[in-house]
């Protein structure tokens, strides 16, 4: 079995979130659920650091690592 993607991961996510949300889901359903987006933020959080920190390795001309700056400061 194929590793998901970060975008399948993320709409797995959005979609037990919703679940949750409804007040619908039994107790013990609800439960697994939260356990599996629970598993899927950390899954996402690691996958985001590895981007941030492969970001910020972004070389100057002079050949020194500066930090990414998403936000333009």
């Amino acid at each position: 079995m194929s590793e998901q993607t970060f975008e399948a991961k993320l709409n797995t996510l959005e979609k037990i979130v919703g679940q949750l949300e409804e007040g619908e889901v039994p107790l013990g359903t609800a439960m697994e659920a939260f356990a599996e987006g629970t598993k899927l933020v950390k899954s996402l959080q690691n996958e985001l650091q590895t981007a941030e920190q492969n970001l910020t390795k972004m070389v100057q001309e002079d050949g020194t690592e500066v930090p990414f700056d998403v936000e333009g400061k």
